[in-house]
């Protein structure tokens, strides 16, 4: 589910990648996305791409939608994440901040 985000100079970039820790973040709590009501009446199927940043307290931070199909995916897949929880990623036994990417796909099966 989680892929490596690109590699960045810019902001976050204090952040270690999930290829360069001894243990990645673990989901303990995780919100789903409102499937927007017009896209869903419509039959539209999608995905938005959100990368963030899983801090020590295990907080998503810094998030940003990297692609999507719909705006509306992208608007739902953010608020969603925004308030997901993490056990946080360690490096020699310590908490630390980790660069995620994460697919949230929409569809219509019941």
């Amino acid at each position: 589910m989680f892929a490596a985000p690109p590699k960045e100079n810019g902001a976050g970039s204090d952040a270690y990648s999930i290829t360069d820790v001894d243990a990645l973040p673990v989901v303990t709590k995780q919100a789903p996305p409102v499937y927007p009501a017009e896209l869903r009446k419509a039959h539209v199927l999608g995905e938005a791409k959100i990368q963030f940043v899983v801090d020590p307290s295990g907080d998503p931070t810094q998030l940003v939608c990297l692609s999507s199909t719909a705006p509306e995916f992208a608007e739902s897949a953010l608020l969603a994440v925004q308030q997901w929880r993490f056990h946080p990623a360690q490096k020699n036994g310590q908490p630390v901040a980790c660069r995620m990417v994460v697919p949230i796909v929409f569809s219509l099966s019941h």
